[in-house]
Parts: C-alpha cells; structure tokens; sequence
C-alpha cells in the first residue's frame, strides 16, 4: 500500500479516536478524560509512528477548542506542546528497543516531562509572569486564573502516569493482534489494515475468512466518522490473537 496513503489512514482513525474519546467522557472528569487522551497519544506514537503521534498531539487540543471541548483558547499552544513532548520521549525511549526497562524509563520520563511542559507554561508563564497584561486585554478572566492551576498542576502528572501505563500494556498485545489477523506489510501495523484494498493482491485476501475480508473492504472506504462507529468490531476479533 502506498505510503502516504497509510500514513493519512493511521493517523485519520487515532485522530478521530481520540477526539471522540475526549467528547464521550468530558463528563467523567479530568482524570478519566486526560488518561483516554495521553493512552492514545501512546499508542499512536508506539504503533503508527512518530509522525503521526506529533500529527495526533498538535491537531487534537485545535479540534477539540473548534468542538467546544476545550473551552480555554489560551491553553491550547500549552497543550500542543505537551502533547509533542510526550509522544517524542516515548518514541525516542520506547520507540526502537521495547524491554521492560525502557517501558518504564520512558512512561516515567514522558509523563513528567509533560507535566513540566505544560506546568512552565500554563502556570509559570499564562497565569504567572503574563498574568497581569493578559487580564488587562480581557483574555484571561478571574475565575480562568484561579481554575487553570489546579487543572494544570498534579492531575496532569496522574493522567499521563496512567495514559501510558495503559497504552504500553496494550501496544505489545495490539501489534501481535495485528500481525496475526491481518496482512504483514513493511511498516507500522495500522497499515495493513487496509493493504487489501489498496494492492489486492489475491493469495493474501485467500487467507482471510469471508466476513473479514468483506469488512476490510467495507472499512477502507469509510471515512473517519464511519471507521470508529464499526471500531469495535475491530477490536473484538482482536480479543483472541493471545489466546
């Protein structure tokens, strides 16, 4: 399959995942929604690439300000940047040589770097050093500058510990999942998806059964919106690649 077709592929449904992620538990909280959000940062940097973690970490917080997600403009940059900091460190540690130590080292590392990131330049920088000429200007409001360091302090450091926490247990599983069940093509996994589509090549599409042959044809056409409606219908038959 071509590359650039994959890429846009992989990153489209961790995009669109995440985003509806974000809109589906806004009102379980901070904590539930941060460790959706950071879990699949990890798992797209960890599973598609680098590329498409940086493209998921930038994109999602303008998506989700444009859906009303986040309310906070001014939090968005802040946010851009921790989510990059976080999907490079774990790409960099975690990314190439997978052991047990790295796992650690890298959701130790990411996490906090993270949370520093978006600590300096929410609390130190917004609501500290420009705090006082951005309420002059009228974009930052009492209430924001009493809300934004409790939100941006130690829940941060939780989501993320428990974001790639989960992520980096289900990465290994998803990749022998996707190896097993689905056409082995050079490069990231997510791709061979939708290889089948894209080459067909016969004695490939012969190893699958009828249904899922029918439903990677079926998914390759969607868009975005109609790949996470049949998502779990994905997943399930993923369910027994460990068994």
């Amino acid at each position: 399959m071509n590359k650039k077709i994959r890429w846009i592929t992989e990153t489209a449904i961790m995009l669109a995942l995440l985003v509806t992620l974000q809109a589906l538990t806004k009102g379980f909280g901070q904590l539930v929604t941060g460790s959706f959000v950071n879990a699949v940062l990890a798992v797209t940097v960890l599973v598609a690439g680098l590329g498409s973690g940086i493209t998921v970490a930038l994109v999602s917080p303008v998506l989700a300000y444009l859906l009303g997600i986040a309310p906070q403009i001014l939090t968005v940059p802040a946010i851009m940047v921790g989510n990059t900091v976080y999907v490079v460190l774990l790409h960099l540690i975690c990314g190439r040589k997978v052991t047990v130590v790295n796992r650690v080292i890298a959701w130790v590392v990411a996490a906090a770097a993270k949370f520093a990131a978006l600590y300096a330049i929410v609390v130190g920088l917004i609501c500290g050093v420009l705090a006082d000429s951005l309420m002059a200007a009228g974009t930052l409001k009492e209430p924001m500058l009493k809300a934004l360091p409790a939100t941006f302090s130690w829940p941060q450091l939780v989501t993320a510990l428990i974001g790639g926490a989960v992520a980096l247990l289900i990465v290994p599983v998803l990749k022998k999942a996707l190896k097993k069940y689905f056409i082995k093509k050079k490069g990231s996994p997510l791709g061979s998806l939708f290889a089948c589509y894209f080459e067909k090549p016969r004695s490939m599409l012969k190893t699958l059964s009828v249904a899922r042959r029918r439903y990677l044809l079926f998914i390759s056409r969607s868009t975005c919106c109609r790949i996470l409606l049949h998502w779990a219908a994905v997943i399930r038959p993923l369910k027994g690649a460990c068994r």
